[in-house]
C-alpha cells in the first residue's frame, strides 16, 4: 500500500512538471517530448499490464469479500492469464458504462466490511457464512439509491451512506440469526445430524485401510464406540452401512502443547518487534489486563473448531494463572466440560509471570489446582534467581503430588547455559517415582550447556523417566536473538 502510493506519487509528480514544460497531459508523451521513445514504450507497456492486472484482481478481492469464497479461480485470471485481460476489461467496460454516471458503492462496503471483521479475516477456524447477504443487500440499496435520487446532494456520498448504513444494519441482523457459538441455523443442522451419527450410532464402515494394515478392512461402531474391526463384517438390524472403500483410516492427532488463552491476538495491543521470548511476555501481559470471560472463550473456541478441522482430537493447553481473576482458566474450564464429548482437552496451570516472581502465586496455582486443572506447570526461567527457581520447581511438585495431578513445566525456555532448571525437576521426579507424569517443554537452554555438563545431565534425564515436549516451530523464531551466529544451535528446541 506504501509503495502504490509512493509510486503514483512520484509518476504524477513527475507528469506534472512533466506536462507544464511540454504542453503534454500523459507521462507518455511527455517522455516522447523528451526524445525517450523506448523508455516511453516500457512505461506504456507495464502501465497497460498492471492496471489491467490490478482491475481484474481487485475485482477478485471485492467478490471474494462479500461473498465469503477462497477459491483461487479469481485469483489465477488476475495473475496468470492476463491474456484475458483486454477481453474481460471491454467487457467491464461496457457494464461500467452507467455506473460511471451513478458509481455503486463498493469501495465503502469494502472498507466497512473490513472495519467490522478484520479480527476474522485470517482466522480460518472462524464461522464464516459461505454468502454474507448483508454487504450484497448493502451494496444493492447504494446503488440504487444513487439511481434514484441524482438530483439530491451528491450522488455518490448519498449512495455510500446509504451502503454503509444498510451494511452494519444488515450485520447486526445476520449476526442475531447464529447461536452463541458463531454457527448458522445450516451449521447447526450439521453439527446435530454428525453428533447423532456420532453419539450412540451404530455403524458399519465398509473396505477402509487402517494405518499401514490390508485394504479391505470393516469397522463396526455400537452406541458410538468401536465394537469389532475385521474383514468381510455382515450389516446387523438397525446398522447404517457406510461404504469407504480404498479410504484411510487414521488415529485423530494430538496437539501436545498450544497457549488457548492467547490465541488469535496477534498484534494486540502491540507486536513483538524484537522476536524475543520477553518481550512477547510483555506484550501478553499488557493483553492480559483487558481479557474478559468471554474473550477467551470466544477465541480459544475458534482456535480448536480449527484444529478438529485439521484432525486434531486431544489438546493440551497451557493457561496463564498469573492473573487475580484467574478469568481465562474458568472460561477454558467451561469450555473444556462443553467440548468433552468431541474432544479431550487438558489444562496446565501455567504461571506465566513466575511462581515465586508473581505476587500471590502460590495462592494462585492452589486455587488453580481446586479448580480442576490436569497438569501443574511451572517456569523456573523466568524467576527472579536461581533460588526462586529451585524454590518454584520444588512447590509445584508438591502440588502435583497433593492433588494427583500432572506436570508439564516450561522449562530452561532461554539461550542462557546457567539456566539449569531441568536438572531439578528430573531430580525432584525421580526421586518421588513421578518421571512419567511429567514433562519438561522448550528446554532450549540445552544447546548452551558444555559438554561435561550436558553428559552427567542425560544420565540423570534418563535415570528420571520423564518426558519431553519439543517446539521447533515457535522457538525457531524465540531462540537465538541473543546468541552470537557462531554458537552452538543444537537443542531439544
Amino acid at each position: 500500500m506504501i509503495a502504490f502510493f509512493i509510486g503514483n506519487t512520484l509518476m504524477f509528480s513527475f507528469g506534472a512538471v512533466g506536462g507544464a514544460f511540454t504542453g503534454k497531459d500523459d507521462i507518455f508523451y511527455v517522455m516522447i517530448a523528451q526524445g525517450l521513445l523506448i523508455p516511453a514504450l516500457i512505461v506504456l507497456g507495464a502501465n497497460i499490464w498492471t492496471t489491467n492486472n490490478n482491475a481484474l484482481y481487485t475485482t477478485g478481492l471485492g467478490y471474494a469479500n462479500i461473498t465469503g469464497s477462497t477459491r483461487s479461480l479469481w485469483f489465477d485470471r488476475g495473475h496468470h492469464r492476463n491474456s484475458w485481460s483486454p477481453v474481460a476489461l471491454e467487457q467491464l467496460c461496457r457494464l461500467a458504462q452507467p455506473a460511471q454516471r451513478h458509481p455503486t458503492p463498493i469501495g465503502a462496503v469494502l472498507v466497512a466490511d473490513y472495519f467490522a471483521r478484520c479480527h476474522s479475516y485470517m482466522d480460518l477456524g472462524s464461522n464464516e457464512p459461505e454468502v454474507k447477504w448483508a454487504p450484497i443487500v448493502a451494496l444493492i440499496a447504494g446503488a440504487l439509491t444513487g439511481w434514484l435520487t441524482p438530483g439530491f446532494g451528491i450522488v455518490s456520498i448519498n449512495a455510500m451512506v446509504v451502503a454503509i448504513l444498510v451494511y452494519f444494519i444488515g450485520g447486526a441482523i445476520e449476526r442475531e440469526s447464529v447461536d452463541e457459538r458463531g454457527y448458522s441455523g445450516r451449521q447447526r443442522a450439521a453439527i446435530e445430524a454428525s453428533a447423532t451419527a456420532g453419539n450412540g450410532a451404530n455403524l458399519l464402515i465398509k473396505g477402509v485401510r487402517i494405518e499401514d494394515g490390508p485394504a479391505g478392512v470393516d469397522i463396526r461402531i455400537t452406541d458410538g464406540k468401536f465394537a469389532e474391526i475385521g474383514a468381510g463384517l455382515a450389516p446387523r438390524e438397525g446398522e447404517e452401512v457406510r461404504d469407504y472403500t480404498g479410504k484411510l483410516v487414521l488415529p485423530p492427532y494430538i496437539e501436545s502443547h498450544v497457549h488457548l488463552d492467547t490465541a488469535l491476538t496477534s498484534g494486540q495491543p502491540r507486536y513483538n518487534e524484537s522476536g524475543t521470548l520477553f518481550e512477547g511476555i510483555e506484550v501478553w501481559s499488557e493483553r492480559k489486563q483487558t481479557l474478559t470471560y468471554e474473550d477467551v472463550k470466544d477465541r480459544a473456541g475458534r482456535a480448536l473448531r480449527q484444529q478438529a478441522q485439521f484432525g486434531i482430537q486431544y489438546v493440551r493447553s497451557h493457561v496463564d494463572v498469573t492473573d487475580p481473576d484467574l478469568t481465562a482458566l474458568r472460561a477454558l474450564i467451561d469450555l473444556r466440560e462443553e467440548l468433552k464429548d468431541s474432544m479431550t482437552l487438558q489444562l496446565v496451570a501455567f504461571p506465566q509471570e513466575g511462581i515465586e516472581s508473581f505476587p500471590n502465586g502460590r495462592d494462585l496455582m492452589r486455587r488453580a489446582a481446586e479448580m480442576g486443572v490436569d497438569a501443574i506447570g511451572a517456569i523456573p526461567h523466568f524467576e527472579f534467581t536461581r533460588e526462586y527457581s529451585v524454590s518454584s520447581l520444588n512447590f509445584a511438585v508438591e502440588l502435583a503430588q497433593e492433588y494427583g495431578l500432572l506436570m508439564d513445566v516450561h522449562c530452561d525456555e532461554i539461550d542462557d547455559e546457567a539456566s539449569r532448571g531441568l536438572e531439578t525437576l528430573a531430580t525432584r521426579a525421580l526421586e518421588a517415582g513421578i518421571g512419567p507424569r511429567v514433562t519438561a517443554s522448550h528446554t532450549t537452554a540445552m544447546h548452551s550447556y558444555n559438554n561435561v555438563y550436558f553428559l552427567r545431565l542425560v544420565r540423570l534425564l534418563k535415570m528420571s523417566g520423564i518426558n519431553f515436549v519439543s517446539n521447533p516451530l515457535v522457538n525457531t523464531h524465540l531462540r537465538g536473538a541473543s546468541t552470537p551466529p557462531e554458537a552452538p544451535r543444537a537443542s531439544l528446541a
